[in-house]
């Protein structure tokens, strides 16, 4: 997948950005709190739903939006645009007997401007980057050795490395003063 452009809108401290990608390069950089985890929050968002840290419920907004305005992100690749919108929406409901209009939360996912099912857009990403998982281990150093469960984390690991017994290690010269003690 080549990362053509992302938009991002009303999410976390963001109120409009747009990032043009280059194909061979891209460096974001920042002092503190300047945004730079809160663009990564936004690209895990529109792909996967959640926020880099796996929580899918973190603040999408910063208080002072206004309820009406919608929070987007917009991922575009080679060939196709990805969106996830969250916006607020004004509901009607009838609690015994009273009528009274409320808002909502309300959440659309888009390919190419079409709205599709959140199941159908989970596939497509799917396809495009593979599963939550792996993506996050390839473009965070910090998901691996900190955020993945810990079982999750050592399935992978015995995965990569096979099963690696005590009497294994201690067959290594580096570890024969073990044996002795």
């Amino acid at each position: 997948m080549i990362l053509k452009s992302m938009s991002i809108q009303n999410f976390k401290g963001i109120k409009d950005l747009t990032i043009d990608f280059s194909e061979k390069s891209n460096l974001i950089s920042g002092l503190n709190g300047t945004g730079k985890t809160s663009i990564y929050d936004a690209y895990c968002w529109c792909l996967f739903g959640k926020d880099s840290q796996e929580s899918a419920k973190f603040d999408i907004r910063k208080y002072g939006i206004d309820d009406k305005a919608d929070t987007f992100v917009e991922v575009v690749t080679e060939t196709t645009k990805y969106k996830r919108v969250f916006s607020k929406k004004t509901v009607r409901t009838t609690v015994e007997g009273v009528s009274k209009t409320v808002l909502e939360n309300d959440y659309k996912t888009l390919v190419d401007d079409i709205e599709i099912p959140a199941t159908k857009y989970k596939n497509a990403i799917s396809e495009l980057v593979g599963n939550s998982e792996t993506f996050k281990i390839l473009s965070n150093i910090f998901y691996l050795p900190a955020i993945m469960d810990w079982k999750k984390r050592r399935e992978f690991l015995i995965g990569i490395f096979g099963t690696v017994t005590d009497e294994k290690i201690l067959q290594d010269k580096e570890f024969a003063e073990l044996l002795e003690k």
